[in-house]
Parts: structure tokens; C-alpha cells; sequence
């Protein structure tokens, strides 16, 4: 890795705080990249598969009875977004609010 006179002797004279720095910032960037390939294809395409697990989440979040008939993701850009189709909120006698 530090193969070559000039790198060797820049990362020997940083003290042990600023080379604690530059390796913890390489494990932060290698685990945000991994999180990214994660989400974006293992965990959105198959968002569908949690639909009962989302539903009961908002209901739970929300107070009330949520109904959603589809949950879709997708990645555009570098931003992830989560599609519902029908989404209706329901009142205590159980029709929309």
C-alpha cells in the first residue's frame, strides 16, 4: 500500500490523530458505498415484499387504519423513492377519511 519513498514519508510524519482521521474516513466512505449498494439492489427492488410490514408501520405511526394497494421502488439519480398507488387513511367506522 505504501509502497513509494515520498507517500511513505507523508503518512510517517502525520501524527497518530490525523492517520486515526484518514483511516477512519476510508471505513466511512467503504460502508456508505456498501449501504448504497444495498438499497439500491437488494432492498428497493424488492420493497414489495415488506408491503404488510409498511402498512402495519404507518398504521401504527399514524393512529388510524392505512390501506395501500401497491408499494413500488425504484432509483433515479442518485435518489431513491417509494411509490404507493391507493393510499386511503380510514376513520374509526373504516371508510376514508
Amino acid at each position: 500500500m505504501l509502497n513509494s519513498l515520498p507517500v511513505r514519508l507523508l503518512w510517517h510524519s502525520l501524527n497518530w490523530l490525523t492517520r486515526l482521521a484518514v483511516i477512519a474516513s476510508g471505513v466511512l466512505a467503504v460502508l456508505a458505498a456498501i449501504c448504497i449498494i444495498v438499497l439500491r439492489y437488494w432492498l428497493m427492488p424488492d420493497v414489495g415484499q415488506y408491503h404488510d410490514q409498511i402498512v402495519a408501520s404507518l398504521s401504527r405511526a399514524i393512529g388510524s387504519p392505512v390501506t395501500i394497494d401497491k408499494i413500488e421502488g425504484d432509483w433515479r439519480g442518485m435518489r431513491p423513492r417509494l411509490n404507493f398507488s391507493n393510499v386511503r387513511i380510514l376513520d374509526a367506522n373504516k371508510k376514508p377519511a
